[in-house]
């Protein structure tokens, strides 16, 4: 990778399409203790979505307009290697404790819309980010960039509102046959909700619903972390580093009902999830 400043052109296998990179950006946004452990990075303000489902494939992500790969990730001190997921859509169903985590959050608003970050956003983030202890993000920002609601691909914001109290919210990237959960938060008040769970199960059913075949929930650790809610879900295959994708055996025994109820498909009975989708702002 190099040093130097400047923008260059990359071209990605998908369909032969360029974009443009500025990889100044990654200099700034990691200390050299963390990026010399990256295998590859760069910076793209815009990827085509045939091309960001191939980067996913390849254990790609992205933080901001940051893209990078990482098999090992710093966690309380020391070096842990990661744990690449996905998820086969046409496999998924809730398990049983999934299941009730989706009833029981039946009495809450989701907004569905285009990604932001208000002051809601942030304030809602700095009252999560209290829940960890190593690693602590700085911003929201960092993790969605500049304008998430477009680049570099277009972000969904799944929010969630108990009355009028904005409690939670998860951002989904769109490709164009693959999505990846890139950060979720939540009000530490409603941890007994497990609402990061909640909008995990309502990303993966919106995007059932809209045709994509995968879903990247995201990495988790080998080893025992508070990520393991991934390791949950049915359908699952892992990353084996610079190879291919393997089938992954859930980390419970849950049974597995045949569907999901979808809360946005019709309107909400009195007591369960109601829902507003919010289109995109006007373009010029």
């Amino acid at each position: 990778m190099p040093h130097g400043g400047g923008r260059i052109q990359r071209t990605l296998p998908a369909d032969g399409r360029a974009f443009a990179i500025d990889e100044r950006r990654f200099f700034q946004l990691f200390p050299g203790d963390v990026r010399s452990r990256f295998e590859n990075t760069f910076v793209a303000w815009s990827v085509p979505q045939p091309a960001m489902d191939e980067l996913w494939a390849g254990a790609w992500w992205f933080l901001g307009t940051t893209f990078f790969r990482q098999s090992i990730l710093p966690w309380n001190g020391r070096m842990e290697p990661l744990l690449h997921l996905r998820v086969r859509l046409d496999e998924f169903a809730p398990s049983r404790s999934q299941s009730r985590v989706l009833r029981r959050n039946r009495d809450l608003s989701l907004h569905l819309r285009p990604a932001r970050i208000g002051d809601e956003q942030r304030e809602l983030f700095h009252r999560h980010k209290v829940r960890f202890l190593d690693g602590v993000p700085e911003q929201l920002d960092d993790f969605l960039g500049p304008a998430p609601e477009a680049h570099p691909v277009p972000i969904m914001e799944f929010a969630l509102y108990d009355r009028e109290r904005f409690v939670a919210a998860s951002y989904l990237a769109l490709g164009a046959t693959a999505v990846a959960s890139l950060y979720g938060i939540f009000d530490p008040e409603f941890s007994d909700r497990s609402l990061g769970t909640f909008t995990l199960l309502l990303e993966l059913e919106y995007a059932r619903q809209q045709g994509y075949r995968l879903y990247y929930p995201g990495y988790t650790l080998e080893n025992p972390s508070p990520m393991d809610y991934k390791k949950r879900l049915h359908g699952l295959e892992y990353y084996e580093w610079n190879q291919t994708w393997f089938p992954f055996e859930r980390q419970t025994s849950f049974s597995r009902p045949t569907s999901l109820a979808a809360p946005w498909s019709k309107p909400a009975p009195e007591n369960t999830l109601s829902v507003k989708l919010e289109p995109a702002p006007a373009t010029a």
